[in-house]
């Protein structure tokens, strides 16, 4: 690697890790590289290829081979499909599959046109089903006749349903993401450097597509984590966060970058409220898609007293088998995975922990109790450690139990997606394809089953327990819980009618049934009512108040290690010596996840007023480094989480 890239490594690691907006002169100087897309010859993303370069010739004839085989594949599928008689290509035609090209609302045409006759960043903030792709994929084919177009999607398992869509508009589109064989992602990727494809689609990675140039940048989902670089997945000490490096790229190349979301980030909302992004709001669902109708069962009140022993009260077990009876599918949500919460001795109240972390042991049914945190497995015990008593008690429900309570009861095919069943993002994939092609059938599953899914044959959600999310000790917390009952919802009502189906589909309302022992949570009632505009009226006033962001920067160190002493002293060494730089700290404290694997785990929120702030912060973390001893320093600069 040369003098210079090294250099340009340095600097482009500590940009990262300050994350603040910088001006197109200072982004230059600071890379000192002609493209962006060298940045992953500088390890900031895995790149496993080959290092002989391909010709154009040799991408082209691969291409046109990756062609053929895929064709063939569908073509099998379509065989099969056809054995099965799943003859629903009418009944389930939806607004992705349509062939032609379909009519843009009022809303969806004044959108597109702010965002080709404008410049620099939009946010289009529009309601589920407001036909945002729609947009994104007309804006690109106009702006591609002069470079190339990125498409970012959080999770990879969503490239698969959008790719056919984009495939319609652009035949030549590549999809780059980790979970590609390398040898088509090889060939993507030397696709993209010759010209041969002008739109890529994949997630986070996929910002740093080799194009000369980028005129167009789509963010979708622009609210979800995951497009923030975890620091347990970074080999290197900062992590990246591809809305970040989509903004600094936009800065060098002079490209347009569009964020989209029915729930969009504090943070990107208020930038949008000052004028930094330009807003574009969407207000409506495209013509012939109505909301879903939206019930909130009050559990206490309910007269379902065996929640705890089947929690699908009568309600949204009458929903569900309407849905059966008409053939059509539905979605449930829980955020918690396994088949019961706990293990406990009903003598002494003992839980039954994992012996290398500070975790309860999660039951289930085929691998026995198992820790969430190191993944380390135990068989069931017959009796209990701490008094011998036989009397043990199994507490609680996960998603494990609700699928195999569903089977028993309604006798349709039912999918699980969540961490436990899906260990890759093919097999998330290839579940998601199954349900798709189902009917009726049932999907469970975690925070995974909000996803940004198109699926016209769901016409009912039911979210198990809202009240999951609300007691977290994060201050993001009211955040995540009304984006994933607001994007959940909004998984319901996907299918295109025309008026006389519209009229007959009066007695049979898509719906989403919200179970919950506090319907009276504001939180809930904003995404019933999908009111984002008062969620973020009073989340902002809140933040405001306690000075977190957008009213600070706030960065969150954590520190881990084998020996509890010397973290607690380490820990408390740094925050004394930030204290004295006048940074104001929080004292050390334990995070949630304090003893994991053998290791303990601390925490500390650093609130940064200015970039000098940052800088001083820096220094204190760089000189540590000679007496760690040991102890791990993450430093995580405007934290997707601090649990």
């Amino acid at each position: 690697m040369s003098k210079v890239l090294k250099k340009s490594e340095k600097n482009f690691l500590d940009l990262l890790e300050k994350n603040r907006k910088i001006t197109l002169k200072r982004a230059k100087k600071l890379l000192k590289i002609k493209r962006i897309v060298e940045l992953e010859n500088l390890g900031l993303i895995k790149i496993t290829f080959s290092k002989k370069q391909k010709s154009k010739e040799e991408v082209e004839k691969a291409l046109k081979k990756i062609k053929e085989k895929k064709e063939k594949e569908e073509e099998k599928e379509k065989e099969e499909e056809k054995e099965k008689k799943e003859e629903k290509e009418e009944e389930n035609q939806t607004y992705h599959q349509q062939k032609e090209r379909v009519k843009l609302s009022e809303e969806q045409q004044k959108a597109l046109d702010e965002i080709l006759n404008g410049e620099g960043m939009f946010l289009v903030h529009g309601v589920t089903g407001s036909g945002k792709t729609e947009i994104y994929l007309r804006a690109i084919e106009k702006e591609i006749q002069n470079g190339g177009a990125i498409y970012l999607l959080p999770e990879i398992s969503l490239t698969t349903f959008l790719i056919k869509r984009i495939k319609e508009y652009f035949p030549d589109a590549v999809v780059l993401h980790s979970a590609l064989p390398q040898k088509e992602r090889e060939i993507n990727w030397w696709a993209i450097r010759y010209g041969i494809a002008k739109v890529v689609v994949g997630a986070r990675s996929a910002i740093f597509a080799p194009f000369e140039k980028t005129k167009i940048i789509i963010i979708d989902e622009e609210h979800d984590p995951p497009y923030k670089q975890s620091p347990e997945s970074s080999n290197l000490p900062v992590f990246y966060d591809a809305r970040f490096v989509a903004e600094l790229r936009s800065k060098i190349e002079g490209s347009k970058v569009v964020f989209g979301s029915a729930t969009p980030s504090i943070n990107t909302y208020m930038r949008a409220k000052k004028g930094e992004i330009k807003l574009i709001k969407l207000t409506k669902r495209v013509p012939g898609m109505k909301f879903p109708k939206t019930q909130i069962i009050d559990l206490k009140k309910s007269g379902y007293d065996d929640f705890f022993s089947f929690p699908i009260s009568p309600q949204l077990r009458e929903e569900i088998e309407k849905r059966i009876a008409r053939k059509e599918n539905s979605i449930l949500l829980f955020t918690r995975r396994g088949w019961a919460l706990y293990v406990i001795c009903v003598a002494c109240s003992t839980r039954f922990t994992c012996k290398n972390c500070s975790s309860s042991l999660v039951y289930h049914k085929n691998e026995g109790l198992i820790c969430h945190w190191c993944g380390k497995t135990y068989p069931v015990p017959e009796k209990c450690e701490k008094c011998g008593s036989e009397e043990l008690e199994i507490v609680g429900f996960g998603t494990e139990r609700i699928e195999e309570e569903i089977k028993n009861v309604f006798k349709v095919p039912v999918f699980r997606l969540d961490s436990d069943n899906v260990k890759s993002e093919k097999k998330a994939m290839e579940i998601l394809q199954k349900f798709e092609k189902t009917s009726p059938a049932i999907l469970v599953g975690t925070q995974m089953v909000a996803k940004g899914f198109d699926f016209p044959s769901v016409t009912l959600v039911g979210v198990i327990l809202a009240d999951t999310e609300f007691m977290l000790p994060d201050f993001k917390a009211d955040e995540r819980a009304f984006t994933i009952l607001n994007q959940v919802c909004g998984r319901a009502g996907r299918k295109i009618k025309n008026e006389s189906e519209n009229s007959i589909s009066q007695k049979s309302e898509d719906i989403s049934i919200i179970q919950t022992f506090m319907p009276e949570h504001n939180i809930i009632k904003y995404a019933v009512s999908q009111n984002y505009e008062k969620f973020f009226e009073e989340e902002i006033e809140k933040r405001e108040e306690f000075e977190l962001p957008p009213f600070s920067e706030i960065a969150c160190i954590r520190f881990s290690g084998k020996d509890e002493k010397k973290c607690h002293m380490i820990s408390e060494m740094i925050a004394s010596k930030i204290k004295e730089k006048g940074i104001k700290c929080d004292p050390p404290t334990k995070s949630i996840r304090y003893l994991v694997s053998g290791k303990f785990n601390l925490k500390m929120l650093v609130y940064l007023k200015d970039e000098n702030d940052a800088k001083k912060l820096r220094e204190v973390i760089k000189k540590s480094q000679f007496f760690l001893h040991g102890v791990k320093i993450t430093l995580d600069i405007d934290p997707e989480s601090v649990l």
